[in-house]
């Protein structure tokens, strides 16, 4: 813009500030800019019911997989680290189900964590067949941690129609492919495909849960 231009446009904006000022028309349009702004910081109960589910449910499952990365560590490199890091992941699985309590109670939390802590304590034979390195014996049990798998998914999918049973069984298929994968690499050594293979899973399981937190939101949305 050509200096005079600039000049010009300053000296029109200084009169129009001047001219709402006298006319009051400057005192409204603050108004509105701190109604505007309030709005955006103050979101809706709804909205903020909302975030607190989604956050709540990437934290669980956040820790599900941060907890599963380090019983996989201890188990490689750390034999003594091991069950205290397993007792922790296995809390870990009674707050995934009682955050399930409040949408469909106690009883289907007692059965979420249940089907969970098998799925917990089936890794330590996978993790053991991987480090014998005995292939025939590494599928069984890897085909039992799919199997629970299958379990898990067809109790979320019972439970909530938002959530279909072939997506909840895709989903938790792909969830034991990484962690054998990942789990695998550390075991043999390849640490830094171990961490690499470990975000990829852990993505996957944020995704998940978006998709469980969208999923009681739309089911239930009286409670939001």
């Amino acid at each position: 813009m050509p200096i005079q231009h600039t000049v010009r446009y300053r000296m029109v904006t200084a009169a129009t500030m001047a001219a709402l000022a006298l006319t009051g028309g400057f005192l409204p349009m603050c108004n509105s800019v701190a109604i505007a702004s309030a709005q955006v910081l103050h979101a809706s109960p709804a909205a903020t019911a909302q975030t607190e589910l989604s956050t709540e449910m990437r934290t669980l499952w956040g820790q599900h997989m941060d907890g599963t990365w380090a019983v996989v560590v201890a188990f490689a490199d750390d034999p003594l680290a091991l069950p205290p890091r397993l007792d922790r992941l296995l809390r870990n699985q009674v707050d995934i189900g009682n955050a399930f309590a409040p949408y469909y109670g106690q009883e289907v939390a007692r059965q979420l964590t249940s089907l969970l802590t098998i799925h917990i304590l089936q890794a330590v034979p996978v993790l053991t067949a991987a480090r014998l390195g005995y292939q025939p014996a590494l599928d069984t049990v890897v085909a039992q941690w799919h199997a629970n798998a299958r379990d898990i998914a067809d109790f979320l999918a019972a439970i909530n129609p938002n959530w279909s049973q072939q997506d909840m069984r895709e989903a938790m298929s792909i969830h034991i492919d990484q962690t054998v994968a990942y789990a695998a690499a550390v075991i043999g050594g390849r640490h830094s495909d171990g961490t690499a293979k470990f975000d990829e899973a852990k993505a996957h399981m944020m995704d998940f849960a978006d998709t469980l937190s969208q999923g009681i939101i739309t089911q239930f949305p009286d409670k939001f």
